[in-house]
């Protein structure tokens, strides 16, 4: 989460698996305490990740557009 703007309290960042046929599954909620760090685990051939700001606890779903998308992998 380091360089990105901080989230007000009831929202966190999440982060996505996109398969190639663009289907979402959540990664995990960022956290952001000193000294912690996130891994992106489950990456499969093809898949993408994808960053969103969701509700406080996560969503089950992306419930926006992704602020940030990589190549697939």
């Amino acid at each position: 989460s380091k360089g990105l703007p901080r989230t007000g309290p009831d929202e966190v960042y999440q982060l996505w698996l996109v398969d190639p046929d663009g289907a979402a599954r959540s990664a995990d909620v960022l956290v952001e305490a000193p000294g912690t760090a996130d891994v992106v685990r489950g990456l499969r051939a093809g898949d993408q990740v994808a960053i969103t700001r969701e509700p406080a606890g996560g969503s089950e779903q992306p419930s926006m557009a992704p602020l940030a998308l990589t190549d697939p992998v």
